[in-house]
Formats: structure tokens, sequence, C-alpha cells
């Protein structure tokens, strides 16, 4: 895939524009076999999402990754946040850490009035979920056009 990417790069004028997502744990499996192609990526200018994540625990090793851009709670932590004691304090200590290091943090999943009240409540900045708008089709559903 990296052989095939960077020759699909090399005439991109708009790789600046290209985010990638890295669930948190692939990237704790990973982390090793991964860096050198952060490297990679850091040189287009293309940004890195981190994803799916549940904790502050490792966002200093995220912010030291050049290119990781921004922060996705895991949907565990939005779903019922609204009457979750618990998972408030951790999405304020995930909040509160980001902005600490500068990164912003997202809400995926949201999917009530309260969860969303709830999450601006503790500083979230922007949100995603079925509250919104319902999940595009399967990709396999689509009708591919000419």
């Amino acid at each position: 895939f990296w052989v095939w990417f960077k020759y699909q790069m090399e005439d991109f004028s708009c790789s600046e524009k290209l985010q990638f997502e890295l669930s948190e744990g692939d990237y704790l499996k990973q982390h090793k076999k991964l860096n050198a192609r952060f490297e990679y990526l850091e040189k287009l200018s293309a940004g890195i999402v981190i994803d799916n994540v549940c904790s502050a625990e490792h966002l200093v090793t995220y912010k030291a990754i050049k290119n990781v851009c921004s922060i996705k709670l895991a949907f565990e932590l939005i779903h019922d946040i609204d009457t979750n004691v618990q998972q408030q304090k951790i999405v304020k200590q995930i909040i509160n850490k980001g902005a600490e290091l500068n990164l912003p943090i997202y809400a995926v999943g949201v999917e009530t009035q309260n969860e969303l009240a709830t999450l601006k409540n503790l500083g979230i900045i922007a949100a995603q979920g079925f509250y919104f708008a319902e999940p595009l089709q399967k990709l396999a559903d689509i009708t591919p056009y000419s």
C-alpha cells in the first residue's frame, strides 16, 4: 500500500487536506511499525486523527507525533454520558489534557439532545452522530455513478 500511495501522492497538490483516522487500539499495538509511515505522512502535510480514545493516558504520546491533528472520543464514552458521572469525569480529563496539549477533542456517536448538551457543558468543540444525521448507507449498497 505505501509504495502505491507514495506513487499516487507524487502529483497530488492537496495532500495537506488529507486526514487519516487510526483507532487508539491499533496505534498502541502497531506504533513501532507506524512511526515511519507517520513521518512520511508528515512530509506530505497529511493529518492523523486518533479515534476511539477512552482515556487521557496516551494523549502526550499522540502530541509527540507532529501530524496528529485531533482526537475522537470512543462511542462508549459518549453513549448515555448525560446520566453517567464516571463517563463525564473521563471525558473532562481528556478535554482538559487535550486543551493543555492544543489537541482538539471531538465526540462521535452522539444520539440524543441530552448527550449533546452534556458534551457542550464539558467543553467538546464538535460532535457527530445519529442525533445530527442517519449513518450513510453501507458502501456495498451504494450504486456507483459513471
